[in-house]
């Protein structure tokens, strides 16, 4: 699961695939809105500093787009393995269209070949370490 924390400490990961360059985008009710609607806030406030900020683009590792746990099988729209920090920086649009391009690219690969998702990787031989430390292995 790809972190806030991944994008502020710039986690390079073997299998970085699609770039994104929003910054770490949450939105919370804002209080001065909240009087009589708790519960049921509707006007929210967007996060800002440096806490949400992280050096871009960032790629955010191919990983994240299909499931760990059955074969073969893809995420679809915005279903990726992240928290919901990192949910605010993949969420906008563009960076869905890198991520879809991605996908089907793989989608590409996978066919043919008959393998399953998990087996085609994206390696980067800058990131080796990152991936080491983290104790991630290869599908």
């Amino acid at each position: 699961m790809l972190t806030g924390d991944d994008f502020r400490k710039g986690t390079e990961f073997s299998d970085g695939c699609f770039p994104c360059s929003w910054h770490i985008d949450l939105h919370a009710p804002d209080t001065r809105f909240d009087k009589g609607h708790t519960g049921d806030e509707f006007i929210s406030k967007a996060t800002s500093g440096t806490n949400y900020t992280y050096k871009s683009p960032y790629w955010a590792p191919y990983r994240t787009l299909y499931s760990r746990n059955l074969s073969n099988l893809f995420m679809a729209g915005r279903d990726i393995s992240v928290s919901h920090e990192a949910l605010g920086p993949v969420r906008v649009m563009r960076t869905c269209g890198m991520w879809g391009n991605c996908r089907q690219s793989r989608l590409d690969q996978c066919a043919p070949s008959d393998h399953s998702a998990g087996r085609l990787r994206t390696p980067s031989p800058t990131a080796q370490s990152a991936d080491e430390s983290a104790g991630l292995q290869p599908a």
